[in-house]
């Protein structure tokens, strides 16, 4: 949206992970605040973090520029306390032990398993998939497709006031709308989608083929 470059993922995206007790929602902007200006749209305060909502609360972490802020809020909204620390160090720890187990050749000096990595990073897979099998929609059909799910249709609102600022007209440039894919978490297969299974893996090239095991 906005302007045209080689990505092959949006740059305004929203990801729903529906689970039954705690849905999981991924936000991308790529572009500002508002057409003209070079800031970065933000949430809470924070253009790039991680929100957690419970019952007594939230909990809204900042990681970016020199520190990383975390901070709780009642259930109104009103904030409670803040750490500060710096984002630095969190962050070149988890680079440092990286290498340092690459080194060591010891999976357990890890201070996360691999196997947490790829969770993770499969989130965000199944989310580009489900929107390359997507096709346009109107505003309205988007928002009646979503209306069930009340966190969901909450960030396409948030979506639509971003791109609105920006000067995008959803209804002369329509929003995908991504297919909805069930995935089986012990095979990690989507079920009864055989093209959402088909961009899970790719044919290589030889000789840099990846083995069916590894």
């Amino acid at each position: 949206m906005g302007y045209e470059d080689d990505g092959r993922t949006p740059n305004t995206l929203i990801t729903f992970h529906d689970y039954p007790t705690a849905p999981l929602i991924f936000e991308v902007r790529g572009l500002p605040t508002r057409a003209g200006v070079e800031t970065l749209d933000n949430y809470r305060g924070v253009s790039i973090g991680i929100e957690v909502d419970f019952e007594a609360g939230s909990m809204v972490v900042g990681n970016e520029y020199a520190q990383q802020d975390t901070n709780f809020f009642d259930t109104a909204g009103q904030p409670i306390k803040n750490f500060k620390s710096a984002s630095n160090n969190y962050e070149i720890g988890h680079f440092e032990n990286f290498i340092a187990a690459v080194r060591s050749r010891r999976h357990i000096d890890l201070k996360a398993d691999i196997l947490e990595g790829h969770i993770s990073s499969a989130l965000c897979h199944t989310g580009n998939l489900s929107y390359l099998l997507g096709r346009p929609h109107r505003p309205e059909e988007i928002r009646e497709a979503v209306k069930a799910k009340p966190d969901l249709a909450e960030a396409i609102g948030r979506m639509e006031q971003h791109l609105a600022a920006n000067q995008i007209d959803l209804l002369k440039s329509p929003a995908t709308l991504g297919e909805v894919l069930n995935m089986d978490p012990k095979t990690e297969r989507f079920l009864d989608h055989p093209a959402a299974n088909q961009l899970l893996t790719r044919e290589y090239r030889a000789p840099f083929v990846v083995p069916e095991k590894v």
